[in-house]
């Protein structure tokens, strides 16, 4: 009876000690651009830490993350779950912006964003948001052959994806920098050119 007794305390020790434990395992990327992707795993009693083409072995000490570098890194994960490695915070892909930006979107509308007056698109246009071989933002219009856009610079930070923009008008290609596009909900996403006052909106295609 004093062993099962024993046995249990021992049981429910290492499980509370465990329990304490942050929940490091996951996938995750830098909460600024969301570009550098750091994934943990579990490996046995340790961990695995991926970051970009190269893999480490950790292991939790004093509550932290020992990642075994040239150079020997700690990580730990505050109050917020943010994982926090070398003085960058990173974020649980689940809670990431950017993906929510990919797809194929329709420009559906201007809207006045004081009176929320609409006014609808004519012509259909598209813009088709990726994640390109090199990992980064790109955006392609699909629109109308005889006033094409080109989206250059485009990157994101802090849920915004920041492009400056080059359009052919009816006299010539015309120019206009330090755009963003802001993400309404996981269906609409709106920006503002200089030649209008109003928000223009964008839909998600299904």
């Amino acid at each position: 009876m004093v062993r099962n007794l024993l046995l249990g305390i021992a049981i429910l020790l290492t499980i509370s000690c465990e329990s304490n434990h942050a929940n490091f395992e996951g996938y995750w990327v830098d909460e600024e651009s969301e570009s550098d992707e750091i994934l943990i795993t579990k490996n046995g009693s340790n961990y695995i830490f991926e970051n970009g083409n190269r893999k480490y072995p950790a292991q939790i000490k004093d509550e932290l993350l020992e990642i075994s570098t040239s150079t020997p890194t700690k990580a730990t994960i505050d109050d917020n779950d943010v994982l926090i490695v070398r003085g960058r915070e990173y974020i649980r892909i689940e809670k990431a912006t950017r993906p929510r930006f990919f797809g194929r979107w329709k420009f559906s509308y201007y809207e006045n964003p004081s009176t929320k007056e609409k006014e609808m698109f004519g012509a259909p246009e598209f813009l088709i948001i990726y994640k390109n071989k090199r990992g980064l933002l790109s955006i392609q219009y699909d629109g109308s052959p005889h006033f094409p856009q080109k989206y250059e610079d485009v990157r994101y930070k802090n849920g915004i994806i920041h492009y400056n923009l080059r359009y052919k008008s009816e006299i010539s290609w015309e120019r206009t920098n330090n755009k963003k596009f802001i993400l309404v909900d996981d269906d609409k996403i709106s920006t503002q050119q200089d030649f209008s006052p109003f928000n223009i909106i964008l839909e998600r295609v299904r």
